[in-house]
């Protein structure tokens, strides 16, 4: 089988960027010919993509001016059996190719879908919304709506939760639903009386991430041997920066890590015993997967895909800040509490997200979309 994967940006650590490379390494492994092609390529990140990988053929345009014409240009040459795609800003481009050159196309959703505009009334309502908050043109919401108009000429579309694939249902959108997929870490043991380390993973946006909530949660521990660190790549909003860095220096129970890599990430989460999650919206944050992966406990201030966390001891959804202080406090106080989510995290982790099962239900997919010629 001919696998192209297609991920435009590829400079920066993300969720979408970083399943698309494990999924390209993973089909490569069985005997599958796997191309990737992006436009903007940071080696340091993702080494495998450096160009000298003999398993993932790497694909380039030759400039930024003429890169559509060039994509063209490279799925006639290469024909493959099948397109792959997260990339949600380009996605009536890739369905426009997929068309033109009779190629299946699968698009793997990477964001809330509730957010999204399916009709101009909804374009022009966000446009108008977000102008007036933030100050900007939301270009996102045109890329989207152009997004939901082309989901019918694509092959098909996998939801990351089921919570997705029922409200696109209700817009006459089919779709199936696969979850992400981790490696499984050697498990680790955390050291008795050792201080307790709870993370918040992700970039530093006000609006959708808030950060600052994070902090504030940090500010009410003050008195206890607890540690609170977190990491992400600041944003262009200067003012909420320096916000951040003045709070992070005034809380002596915080530090701020920087930008990681995704092995040091990896590092952070073996020694961590607690994750937050403070986001507004998000379809399904790998970071939960990864965490629970190790054994920690989420505890999620507004997000629970699929009610995964309510349902199954992984963690708390807290639905308010007083809520979610109240709920660390569970989990720093009774050992046998914590223990029990902490089990149930990995268990559950381990038969739901392990990378290899992910794969091979996307394997069966593309093969039986081959089979049938799934084209529109």
């Amino acid at each position: 089988m001919k696998v192209m994967f297609i991920q435009k940006r590829m400079d920066s650590v993300g969720g979408s960027e970083l399943q698309s490379l494990k999924m390209a390494k993973e089909f490569s492994k069985r005997n599958n010919e796997v191309y990737f092609w992006s436009h903007n390529i940071n080696p340091n990140i993702y080494p495998d993509l450096n160009g000298s990988s003999s398993s993932i053929k790497l694909l380039k345009s030759r400039s930024s001016s003429n890169w559509f014409f060039s994509l063209i240009n490279i799925v006639k040459n290469i024909k493959p059996d099948i397109i792959y795609t997260r990339d949600t800003r380009r996605l009536f481009i890739y369905a426009f190719i997929s068309h033109l050159l009779r190629v299946p196309l699968v698009y793997n959703i990477n964001h809330d879908v509730r957010s999204m505009p399916y009709n101009l009334l909804q374009l022009n309502n966000i446009i108008y919304r977000d102008s007036r908050a933030y100050g900007f043109f939301p270009a996102w919401a045109i890329f989207g709506y152009l997004a939901t108009k082309c989901y019918s000429y694509i092959s098909k579309i996998i939801s990351q939760t089921y919570e997705q694939q029922e409200y696109l249902a209700a817009q006459k959108i089919e779709s199936e639903t696969i979850y992400n997929g981790h490696e499984v870490p050697s498990i680790i043991n955390k050291p008795n009386g050792s201080r307790c380390l709870i993370v918040w993973i992700g970039s530093l946006k006000k609006e959708i991430k808030r950060p600052h909530i994070f902090l504030y949660l940090a500010s009410q521990f003050r008195h206890l041997d607890v540690a609170f660190k977190y990491c992400g790549s600041f944003t262009e909003n200067n003012q909420y920066n320096k916000y951040l860095k003045l709070m992070t220096e005034r809380l002596e129970n915080v530090e701020y890590l920087g930008k990681l890599s995704i092995q040091e990430v990896q590092r952070l989460l073996k020694d961590s015993y607690i994750m937050i999650n403070t986001s507004k919206v998000e379809s399904f944050p790998n970071t939960f997967i990864e965490a629970w992966m190790h054994g920690i406990p989420v505890i999620s201030l507004s997000v629970d895909p699929d009610n995964i966390i309510s349902s199954n001891d992984m963690g708390f959804l807290g639905l308010n800040i007083n809520k979610v202080v109240d709920n660390i406090k569970k989990l720093l106080n009774d050992e046998k509490l914590y223990m029990n989510h902490s089990k149930k995290s990995r268990t559950f982790a381990i038969n739901n997200f392990t990378l290899e099962l992910i794969i091979k239900k996307y394997d069966f997919i593309f093969k039986d979309i081959i089979s049938e010629g799934k084209i529109y």
